[in-house]
């Protein structure tokens, strides 16, 4: 298993770092990723952790799309407080891509 991190605005000192310490197990793409339009050579299952939030609906709808286009694995993992009303607001639904 090999894991690659990218970012739209790659912190190129954090990424080496981390890839030093991990002896190469984690490498890093140095130049910055669209998640929107993720280049050929990244293939692989892409996730996103705490992050999805931030898009507006167009984005995410196509950071999804491009994954599916592409024929990629996408998980998006948010976290959200531990509380009953934050986990049932997570349930439900926001908006829809598709029809």
């Amino acid at each position: 298993m090999s894991v690659c991190l990218t970012d739209k605005y790659p912190n190129i000192e954090a990424f080496g770092r981390l890839s030093r310490l991990t002896h190469q197990a984690i490498s890093y793409h140095p130049q910055p990723v669209d998640a929107t339009r993720v280049p050929s050579e990244l293939p692989g299952l892409r996730t996103m952790f705490t992050a999805f939030h931030h898009f507006r609906h167009e984005q995410a709808c196509a950071v999804l799309a491009d994954a599916v286009r592409k024929r990629q694995g996408i998980g998006v993992f948010e976290a959200t407080q531990r509380r009953p009303l934050a986990l049932l607001l997570t349930l439900r639904p926001r908006w829809r891509c598709w029809s």
